[in-house]
């Protein structure tokens, strides 16, 4: 299926952006998706340097509107244009996601997110590994339970609230699959109340869970969001690797939160540390 692999960014993100489009590099030219980028702010040149990359550069509209809408900048439509990709990218039939501060370290990544993206099912990871510390902490477990009591209520928050929550930052859905609508109107709801920061990840959480719409949960490698526990690397393998036996490669480091511009101490498999920031061009050395 003709497939087509999203993410957005402005020029202040372009550098991350970079690296996004450098790791997509090891992945085999015939099993390459297009590529695609909102643009959210971009300078000419950027815009011009991605087009001759093969980049197909789309500017988002403004497609809900809300009381303070305003006051918001372009970079709010990273997360307001997720829910109608479809209409940006209309020749595909598949559409992945990946956020910019994200970058692939194992191309398989992208063969498991469309393929199982073309039974019409949602292909996300939960927010969930036995190395994540906010599973531990009382903050963490309750802070989706406060965002549906929140926008949904006290009933829908009781059944759904302690549900693992999906990370939209890695993604994949089929064009015509049924999730786009419920998503596009429950974005809507919440932010006829507020724009939180987390709208359309709260969205396509309530609409999925409450609303029965099919899914497969990727496991977390597939989007690992570091400033929930540092990855590990294995040097054997010339790998980041999951903190915890039996230490398996991740597919897509996410680095969430500051990680992106904070140095590690990074544990080694084989024991020690290795000193490095986690963005792709800092670890080349480290990968081979």
């Amino acid at each position: 299926m003709k497939t087509v692999l999203v993410t957005a960014s402005d020029s202040g993100y372009f550098a991350l952006l970079e690296d996004w489009l450098a790791s997509l590099a090891a992945v085999p030219e015939g099993e390459r998706p297009d590529l695609g980028v909102l643009d959210l702010g971009l300078l000419d040149d950027q815009r011009r340097a991605l087009v001759a990359a093969g980049v197909q550069v789309v500017t988002p509209d403004w497609d809900v509107d809300f009381p303070d809408r305003a006051s918001k900048p372009r970079t709010y439509l990273a997360q307001l244009a997720r829910p109608f990709l479809p209409k940006y990218f209309p020749a595909h039939e598949v559409i992945l996601w990946i956020d910019a501060d994200c970058w692939v370290q194992e191309p398989v990544a992208l063969f498991w997110l469309a393929s199982a993206a073309a039974s019409g099912r949602l292909v996300i990871a939960q927010e969930l590994h036995s190395a994540y510390w906010r599973n531990y902490k009382r903050s963490g477990i309750y802070g989706k339970y406060y965002f549906y009591d929140r926008f949904f209520g006290a009933k829908e928050a009781e059944e759904f609230g302690f549900t693992p929550s999906l990370n939209v930052g890695v993604l994949a859905l089929r064009a015509d699959a049924p999730h786009w609508k419920p998503w596009q109107e429950t974005l809507s709801r919440i932010l006829a109340q507020e724009s939180t920061f987390y709208a359309e990840q709260l969205a396509l959480d309530h609409a999925v869970y409450t609303g029965g719409l099919p899914a497969t949960w990727l496991p977390s490698r597939a989007n690992w969001l570091c400033h929930l526990a540092t990855p590990w690397y294995c040097p054997q393998r010339r790998r980041f690797v999951e903190p915890t036996p039996p230490f398996d490669p991740l597919w897509v480091l996410h680095l969430t939160m500051a990680t992106k511009d904070m140095t590690f101490n990074v544990p080694s498999t084989f024991g020690g540390e290795v000193r490095t920031g986690l963005r792709h061009r800092q670890v080349g050395a480290l990968l081979g």
